[in-house]
């Protein structure tokens, strides 16, 4: 029996009204599959990194530093009156200001850095193994790079959830940077505006281990008395401190403003640039924390160590390091601007 014309149009346009249907059908589950997918992809990522930048923070939430607050202020900078022997790079005192600023009441330790290098994928040749040295969890860290500091400051700060102070440009070789041991060579810029962590200024270092606002004019960071440096410092010349290497963090009483081992213990790395034996009367902007440092391929060392004697343990000492040399007795502590 042959179809009239018009139950064969009905029967196409059901036809298509089929295929459409499918169509619409077979993209609606392609679309749930798809959304299906990227919310799998979406939670696998968060189960990879979530729980890894928890576990950082949780790892390192104990050791986090205690800042202190430190009222800026003026004072005399360099070999000033109460000092002794006042070694040439030390010279001429100067009065210096600085800003108030926020510093780590202990030096940074090597959890905060283990969490890092773990976060970062680095090596682990920061380790100073010894069987005389504190426990880990207790140790000042030891044997790190001015770089490795650097970078150490901004990955605590962003873990924080802070603004971090230091652009690192490692696509530009520094043309300054003439030491054939630097194979790295990044420029590197502090914005002292950020309220992330940092090194201090040798001005800030300074001023704080001289107990700032509440300074009582001690040749060592808490005490002028010689015979009684055992009891603030870890250093060569404190017989009786017990520790030939660094010392557990905060083993020793504090300066005036509550900081433990601003004298002894371990070098702790500045931001300035050391220039030479003529580094105060260089240029003003050595001591404006605003202004940043002037370049040098040696940075400042601050504080004395655990193997440097009386001498070597007044608050005027200075040391100095080439930035890409690790040191056994250096390290570092933070500061932040509020």
């Amino acid at each position: 029996m042959r179809k009239d014309y018009r139950t064969i149009r009905v029967e196409r346009e059901n036809q298509a009204l089929s295929s459409q249907e499918n169509s619409a059908n077979s993209y609606a589950r392609l679309k749930r599959v798809g959304v299906l997918l990227a919310l799998i992809s979406f939670w696998v990522l968060v189960g990879i990194y979530v729980p890894q930048y928890i576990r950082y923070a949780r790892d390192i939430e104990p050791f986090l530093p205690n800042m202190i607050f430190v009222e800026g202020g003026s004072f005399m900078m360099g070999c000033s009156g109460e000092q002794y022997e006042c070694c040439e790079y030390e010279v001429v005192a100067h009065k210096a200001s600085v800003p108030s600023f926020y510093i780590s009441q202990k030096e940074v330790s090597f959890n905060i850095y283990d969490a890092f290098s773990e976060a970062t994928n680095r090596g682990d040749d920061y380790y100073w193994l010894s069987n005389g040295g504190p426990p880990l969890t207790q140790a000042p860290l030891v044997r790190v790079t001015w770089y490795d500091a650097i970078e150490c400051c901004n990955w605590l700060s962003i873990t924080e959830g802070l603004e971090p102070c230091y652009t690192i440009d490692k696509s530009h070789p520094d043309p300054y940077s003439t030491d054939e041991r630097d194979r790295l060579k990044w420029r590197i810029s502090c914005d002292f505006s950020k309220n992330g962590y940092r090194l201090p200024t040798e001005t800030e270092w300074e001023y704080a281990a001289r107990g700032g606002q509440k300074s009582e004019g001690y040749i060592y960071a808490g005490t002028s008395d010689t015979n009684s440096i055992h009891l603030y410092a870890n250093g060569l010349g404190s017989k009786l401190d017990g520790h030939g290497w660094p010392a557990p963090m905060g083993s020793f009483r504090p300066n005036e403003l509550g900081l433990y081992d601003m004298t002894g213990n371990v070098y702790e790395m500045c931001w300035s640039s050391y220039t030479g034996e003529n580094l105060y009367t260089d240029t003003e902007a050595l001591y404006k924390p605003t202004t940043g440092a002037v370049y040098s391929e040696f940075k400042v060392l601050r504080g004395g160590s655990f193997f440097s004697g009386s001498l070597g343990l007044r608050i005027s000492t200075r040391w100095s390091s080439k930035w890409v040399m690790p040191e056994d007795g250096s390290g570092f502590r933070v500061v932040r601007t509020p």
